[in-house]
């Protein structure tokens, strides 16, 4: 029975640690393709927070209202954003 570590001839790889080095190189290939997009959706979906703007109806703090809570750098510090129709007098 041949070992799997032994060597047929000085300085040649038996073909078992090919097929093993081209695997993990596969393996390693979609490990940092997976990585990379991940990263890339995570960046898209922080973008898209950061540019949030309020499109329903914009009071000043103290409103009684149902607010949308969220950042948006279009309001004022003293300003939140209500959902339409939810404002009580």
């Amino acid at each position: 029975m041949k070992s799997f570590f032994s060597f047929h001839r000085k300085g040649e790889l038996p073909l078992e640690y090919i097929v093993i080095a081209v695997i993990l190189l596969v393996v390693a290939a979609v490990v940092i393709w997976m990585i990379i997009n991940s990263t890339k959706e995570s960046s898209e979906s922080i973008k898209q927070a950061t540019t949030a703007k309020c499109d329903q109806t914009v009071q000043s703090i103290g409103t009684d209202c149902e607010v949308i809570y969220g950042a948006f750098p279009d309001l004022k510090v003293t300003e939140i954003c209500c959902k339409n129709g939810t404002i009580k007098t």
